[in-house]
């Protein structure tokens, strides 16, 4: 469900399904591969950008990895 939320530019949606999803046991490594997924096969470019800043708003040390998709 987080990643259709991202997906679809509702990333405050999807950070809350991703979060939930690891209070009920998923692998928190598993999620953000996920979600470094999402970011690389995004075509747009202000897409892209809006999924990083809000990353990086998030937790700019998990999400470090980030910044190279700028």
């Amino acid at each position: 469900m987080g990643a259709i939320c991202f997906d679809v530019g509702e990333y405050e949606a999807g950070y809350y399904w991703f979060e939930e999803a690891r209070k009920r046991g998923a692998d928190t490594e598993d999620m953000d591969k996920e979600i470094k997924r999402l970011v690389k096969e995004t075509s747009k470019n202000n897409k892209r950008r809006e999924i990083i800043e809000y990353l990086l708003e998030k937790d700019e040390i998990r999400y470090a990895w980030a910044r190279e998709y700028l």
